[in-house]
This record gives structure tokens, C-alpha cells and sequence, in this order.
């Protein structure tokens, strides 16, 4: 009598298998994710100072100063000369006559 009983409760029913499977699918991944970007390669090449911010942002302040591609850290140009970047091979900058001597 009592197996009878027992497989009538609603603990037998599979309601809510699929929801339970997704949750401990979610928590298995965010367990990886979170060993992933907590490990050293990743926080030394993507975290704060690291290798790929560092390079991004020298390029892009090198273009925006430059108007040409290079990872080349800011110093202060000689404009008596035409070997600054700016002048030499910028794509958007230039004169039709050559800078002033100093």
C-alpha cells in the first residue's frame, strides 16, 4: 500500500528537471569563466595594465597624433627638421613648402 501511495506524490513527477538541469549548466560555466578570466595569462594580457590594453593605447594615441599607424611612445617632435612623423609620411598633414629652419 504505501508504493502505491508514494507514486502518486508530486515528488515523482519530472516538473522542473529541465529548469534544475539549466541552472547547474549556468553554474557549471560561470565556474569556468570565472577560472579563465582570474588566471594569470588572462589578467597579465587583458586586466588592468595589462599587455593588450597597453599596445591598444599607444597605437591610438600614436594615430590620433600622427595620422599614420605606430606604437611609438609621445616625444616631443623637432619642427625644425622633416623627420617627425607628422611631416614626413602623414597621410592628412602636409606643406607645399618645407618647414622654416630654426
Amino acid at each position: 500500500m504505501g508504493m502505491v501511495w508514494m507514486e502518486n506524490l508530486f515528488i515523482k513527477n519530472e516538473k522542473g528537471q529541465s529548469t534544475v538541469e539549466y541552472i547547474l549548466l549556468f553554474a557549471v560555466v560561470a565556474l569556468i569563466v570565472n577560472f579563465v578570466v582570474s588566471s594569470d595569462p588572462f589578467t597579465k594580457l587583458f586586466g588592468k595594465d595589462g599587455d593588450f590594453g597597453d599596445v591598444y593605447k599607444r597605437e591610438l594615441e600614436y594615430t590620433y597624433r600622427h595620422a599614420l599607424y605606430g606604437r611609438e611612445g609621445y616625444s616631443k617632435p623637432n619642427y625644425g627638421t622633416e623627420s617627425h612623423d607628422s611631416y614626413a609620411g602623414g597621410r592628412f598633414f602636409g606643406t607645399k613648402e618645407p618647414y622654416p629652419g630654426p
